[in-house]
């Protein structure tokens, strides 16, 4: 597992540099840059992907990287001459804080999830998760890092493709071919270098403008950024829908763009530089995965209404902008406070209209339409967002009381904050969403949570990371009371050596109480603690006897695949082997559970046409002219045969025999196939009534 996180650090610095070169031609802090970087990298690489794809061009990790590092310096050496607004000011970030931040993410994320999947490689098997790998592989085979026309099937020709976020799956491409590692690995090693690596930094950094002058908070936020069992932890196994977690990680810095950018705006330093470094931002947001950039709206609604009420006068802990912002207050109350009452009114039913707009926009009609059955009482969901178990029984979680607690307490401290209640604004929006999205049918929980496929476990993420800014408040305000009780040091002064030293012991233990295990107590039993049921959950998943391809089955298809080469092989994705193509990188027709359905208004998708004749009538290829041409069409060579296990029930279910029966019925004694390979009941048949 060394080795993993040793690669996942190397890949994230592969994608901090050049956003970390145009970001110190912004004049951007050393160490905001570092946090901020990975993003503007991210946006370079998927336009540039777009860029190829369109000119049919196949693209390597040299032709992506090369012209990115090339336009970075290129950017930092034209602006380097001028001068940086922040090398000598407040806004620098601590090298120790960001250090505190990158060490508690990559060590927990360590202690608690890499030690849980057991193996670098280790796979999930559900649907999902088949469908990401195979994506991979295909960006891997075609050399097209693209989101517009993607799938699983691009290898072939007259296959339909739409538009799909694909980010993710091209920084998973990219980590194989740099790396020489396999596709589960890669899948692996960047969603912990996301939820482990950028998150963390991703959240220091819209914190530190959150609380831009009380920086003492920020190291209390250490103890928020993964206490949350719905984000990111959920994500690593929910779905799984691990495009979203890569999303939800760099929305913060998103976030963070914007408000420097409303900032530069303000005091005209740069303001279009910044407004397009937040435009670029965006194009990684949506494209991996578009929810991220709506969640980034939701937070900062509430933000840009306190800029407009406050005239700009935000923060915490100063005592000058505090006088500022009353005399303002004051002064708005006497002439100004209607106008900037409508200011903030007509600002508000902008942005509704915009997000009326978006919801009804095709391209997105298939995720705000998309159904999730949960609908509980009103009062059980209550329950569940006070205890922070968000989805409630739609998964198994389980409550977060301590934690609660501390939500609450910051909330409440936010409330009472003139320059912070607008978190408490945000997370109230973000719990609307979830209690919505619980209790309300159709259509009226899409509009809702419609931007989130109402998806329980979507709007618990936004929620979690929407309440962090609380909890570091809280952990910070109630520490502040124990250090003016141990060290006599009032909230004003520098805190001493054996005050910082305590601070951290706080952080640690809190860190260390809240992901603890389940334990067992003599008189009581076993005790279930959310990290120590998360665990559990994990280890079932990824559970190398769970999966529905076993390790007999690949080694099996290892050696099918010297024999077939690049041939198309025939197989029931039912039975596993629809994940085949992804993971061992066999050339299989079937690459999705259910892929077998043709859709007649679509004349153009001539591979599922030919896809449905086999799968109904393989077992009459020597007898069928229209079967053999359909095999001839796809260029079918072998057929794969696997026993059916208790793991491939989900495959099973999306797959019904009844519509591939004449593949199933396929079988050594079949006219037209002859026996090449056979292994405790997994099977290679050659199809020899298909000429070449």
């Amino acid at each position: 597992m060394l080795h993993l996180v040793l690669i996942s650090i190397a890949y994230l610095v592969i994608l901090q540099l050049p956003g970390i070169l145009m970001l110190r031609g912004l004049h951007v802090g050393l160490g905001k840059s570092l946090c901020a970087a990975p993003i503007l990298t991210l946006s370079l690489i998927a336009i540039l992907g777009e860029l190829y794809a369109v000119a049919g061009i196949y693209c390597t990790p040299m032709m992506l990287l090369a012209p990115i590092y090339v336009v970075a310096l290129v950017f930092f050496l034209v602006r380097r001459g001028y001068q940086s607004d922040e090398e000598d000011g407040s806004g620098k970030l601590p090298i120790p804080c960001i250090a505190l931040f990158f060490v508690v993410g990559v060590g927990v994320g360590w202690w608690v999830f890499l030690r849980s999947i057991q193996i670098p490689s280790a796979t999930m098997g559900q649907t999902d998760a088949i469908h990401h790998y195979n994506a991979i592989r295909s960006i891997l085979d075609t050399g097209r890092y693209t989101s517009i026309k993607v799938n699983a099937y691009a290898t072939f020709a007259g296959t339909a493709s739409a538009f799909y976020p694909s980010l993710w799956h091209e920084c998973c491409a990219l980590s194989v071919s740099l790396f020489d590692i396999d596709v589960a690995t890669s899948a692996n090693l960047v969603n912990f270098m996301f939820a482990f690596e950028v998150f963390p930094l991703a959240m220091l950094l819209l914190l530190s403008e959150v609380f831009r002058n009380n920086k003492k908070i920020l190291p209390f936020a250490a103890c928020a950024i993964l206490a949350f069992q719905s984000y990111p932890w959920g994500m690593l196994y929910w779905g799984p829908i691990w495009p979203n977690l890569a999303g939800f990680a760099t929305m913060p810095i998103g976030a963070w763009l914007f408000m420097k950018a409303v900032e530069a705006f303000r005091s005209g330093k740069q303001p279009l530089l910044f407004a397009l470094a937040f435009l670029l931002s965006c194009a990684s947001l949506f494209l991996l995965h578009s929810n991220a950039l709506f969640t980034c709206v939701y937070f900062l609604v509430p933000w840009c209404v306190h800029e407009i009420w406050s005239g700009g006068t935000r923060g915490i802990g100063s005592q000058e902008i505090s006088r500022q912002g009353k005399h303002l207050r004051r002064s708005g109350s006497e002439g100004h406070g209607i106008g900037r009452a409508a200011a903030s009114v007509l600002f508000i039913l902008f942005v509704i209209l915009i997000l009326v707009a978006l919801y009804n926009l095709p391209l997105l009609k298939g995720i705000v339409t998309f159904y999730w059955g949960l609908e509980v009482d009103p009062a059980t969901e209550l329950v569940n967002i006070l205890t922070l178990d968000y989805v409630g029984d739609f998964y198994p979680t389980t409550m977060q009381l301590i934690l609660a607690v501390f939500v609450a307490a910051g909330y409440i401290l936010a409330l009472r904050n003139r320059d912070l209640r607008w978190t408490a604004v945000s997370y109230t929006i973000a719990v609307m969403v979830c209690f919505g999205d619980a209790v309300l049918p159709a259509p009226w929980k899409n509009y809702f949570a419609g931007f989130w496929y109402t998806d329980p476990f979507r709007v618990a993420s936004m929620a979690s990371i929407f309440a962090m800014p609380l909890v570091a408040y809280a952990l910070a305000s109630l520490f502040g009371c124990l250090r003016k009780k141990l060290f006599h040091q009032d909230k004003m002064s520098q805190p001493s050596m054996a005050s910082k030293a305590c601070a951290l012991l706080f952080i640690m233990a809190f860190i260390a109480l809240n992901h603890v295990s389940s334990f067992m107590l003599p008189a009581i039993g076993e005790v279930d603690t959310p990290f120590g049921k998360y665990r559990e959950t994990c280890r079932r998943l990824y559970d190398l006897e769970n999966q529905s391809l076993t390790a007999s089955e690949r080694v099996f298809i290892d050696k099918a695949k010297e024999t077939v080469g690049d041939s198309v092989v025939l197989s029931y994705p039912g039975n596993g082997t629809a994940a085949a193509y992804g993971l061992d990188g066999i050339n299989t027709l079937y690459r999705e559970a259910g892929g077998a359905t043709y859709d007649e208004t679509n004349e153009n998708d001539t591979l599922a046409y030919d896809q449905m004749v086999i799968a109904s009538g393989a077992d009459e290829v020597a007898t069928d002219a229209t079967v053999r041409a359909a095999m001839q069409d796809v260029g079918a060579k072998y057929v794969l045969i696997l026993p059916m296990s208790d793991a491939d029930y989900e495959y099973e279910r999306f797959s019904p025999e009844s519509t591939y029966a004449g593949l199933l019925a396929v079988n050594e004694e079949t006219p037209g196939y002859r026996l090449v390979m056979e292994e405790g009941g997994m099977k290679l048949l050659e199809i020899t009534a298909v000429e070449e």
